[in-house]
């Protein structure tokens, strides 16, 4: 069985939040006299998302992959990964996944 490596899961969790979207509003429904119905007011989420480390770091990780710049995913990996991840897996893997 085929296991995916590591930094795969790790980066599919950190974004997991960020490009989840919203789903789509229904069509409107009929009403009985063949007349659409108003459609209740569009939903606005007004909160901001915390600034937390697992944010920055997600974001880091996006800018970073968004460049295409494997320089900039090596100083990544080798700067931001724990000692123990990056000696996990090797170097090759992670600028692949």
């Amino acid at each position: 069985m085929h296991r995916l490596p590591r930094s795969i899961v790790l980066g599919m969790l950190l974004l997991a939040p960020i490009v989840a979207q919203a789903q789509p509003a229904p069509p409107p429904a009929a009403t009985a006299g063949g007349q659409t119905a108003p459609s209740p007011p569009k939903y606005t989420d007004v909160r901001p998302v915390p600034d937390t480390p697992a944010l920055r770091r997600a974001q880091e990780v996006v800018t970073v992959l968004n460049s295409g710049d494997p320089a900039k995913a090596k100083a990544l990996v080798e700067n931001s990964f724990a000692r123990s991840f990056r000696e996990s897996v090797p170097l090759e893997d992670h600028l692949s996944a």
